[in-house]
């Protein structure tokens, strides 16, 4: 009996430490999962803060010129500050990221280092109204065209819709290895949108005899974007080319309100910027000249701004740049996915362009303090607002009704 029950026993024994055994086995893979989560939300969180501290080193190089003068003495010693800033934090951010473990990225560390110029162009824009003494110098011997109301805006839009765009697409380059398509897109018409506006608005406002060797650092962003936009494009033709067969059945779908409204919307834009083209070239037409006196009041002759440069290179820009893209959006009617891509592009474009138009317009800079309020006809507010937001409306419904085709 004795024996019987050892005999169970042991029996029990063995089979307590089989289910222990498939326990831990069980377990371990599950544990081991947990730890690689633990792991990568931790480095994913060390990411997050490497590219906040690597961006407020802005701080530090605008605060090293206050206490050595030297490098904001000449217009020479600016730009030279400028481009070995870059040259430097190019290099920095690739040692850092390696270190951190990330893949080397030429993408991933020109974001990371954009984010730097993002948060310098805050402080300058802070500067121009009198908030901060920090990149004050910049005014004198580097891009002193940015002293006007639209300057303000352009800086300002530089150092919050720019930077929370550089800061995602940053992380999405080292976290997937490539850049977030949507927010590439935006960025990329946003800054595409502002660099002609910049440059030859310039060129031709009222600071164009005071242009200085700084105004080439503005050289990356003419390039970059257009490859961004091209490798986002590129990338995503693929999966459109999987679509089009759905997207031709959905051409067939009865036009509805939605479509009926955009198209209206779309007539009025083109016919909008064609007509606003017209009277920013001094036509002398009487209608021409009533809207400059008011509905529009741009120039400074007619009691307008000092950023009137700007603000007739966008118009202008308005007519060669979007009447195009409404009229492809006329033709097609329908929206497919390019259309949805271009209509993302365009709303980043149209975002850019309208802030700093409306800032532009709407006041004037008299010097280092409050901007000045310029009163403005509701047609320019209703006007400019709706040219504001209703195109990212309308890239939201492209991929809404693109969605549905899908479904």
């Amino acid at each position: 009996a004795e024996g019987q029950r050892g005999h169970k026993i042991d029996g029990n024994v063995t089979e307590d430490s089989r289910t222990l055994a498939n326990s831990i086995n069980n377990s371990t893979p599950r544990m081991l999962e947990e730890k690689e989560q633990i792991m990568k939300k931790t480095q994913r969180a060390l990411l997050v803060m490497t590219l906040l501290l690597f961006s407020l080193q802005a701080a530090t190089v605008l605060q090293l010129c206050e206490y050595f003068p030297f490098l904001k003495s000449s217009p020479n010693a600016v730009v030279t500050l400028g481009v070995a800033s870059l040259v430097a934090l190019f290099g920095l951010s690739f040692y850092m990221f390696h270190r951190m473990g990330h893949h080397l990225s030429i993408l991933g560390a020109f974001f990371t280092v954009v984010l730097w110029s993002a948060t310098i162009d805050s402080f300058l824009a802070a500067a121009l109204v009198g908030w901060t003494h920090l990149g004050k110098f910049y005014y004198d011997h580097g891009e002193e065209y940015f002293k006007t109301s639209w300057g303000f805006a352009a800086l300002l839009w530089d150092g919050t819709f720019h930077y929370a765009l550089q800061f995602y697409i940053a992380y999405s380059v080292y976290t997937q290895g490539k850049p977030h398509a949507m927010a590439s897109l935006l960025w990329a018409g946003s800054i595409i949108n502002s660099m002609p506006v910049l440059l030859i608005g310039a060129a031709t406002g009222s600071y164009s005899e005071t242009i200085k060797p700084a105004t080439a650092l503005n050289a990356p962003y003419v390039l970059v974007p257009i490859m961004i936009a091209k490798l986002v494009l590129t990338d995503e033709r693929h999966e459109a080319s999987q679509t089009n067969k759905k997207e031709e059945e959905a051409t067939s779908l009865p036009i509805g309100f939605g479509s009926l409204f955009w198209i209206n919307f779309h007539v009025i834009a083109i016919t909008l910027h064609i007509w606003r083209a017209i009277v920013v070239l001094e036509c002398n037409a009487p209608a021409a000249q009533q809207w400059r006196q008011d509905v529009e009041i741009l120039s400074s002759d007619d009691g307008g701004s000092i950023s009137f440069g700007f603000l007739r290179i966008q118009l202008l820009q308005y007519l060669f740049y979007y009447v195009p893209f409404h009229a492809y959006c006329l033709w097609n009617v329908t929206p497919d996915r390019t259309m949805s891509l271009m209509a993302t592009f365009m709303a980043g474009g149209y975002l850019q362009g309208q802030s700093t138009f409306l800032v532009g317009a709407a006041f004037d800079w008299v010097g280092f303090g409050p901007l000045v309020p310029i009163v403005q006809s509701n047609m320019f507010w209703v006007l400019n607002v709706g040219l504001l937001i209703l195109p990212s409306i309308f890239a939201v419904w492209c991929w809404r009704s693109v969605g549905s085709y899908h479904k």
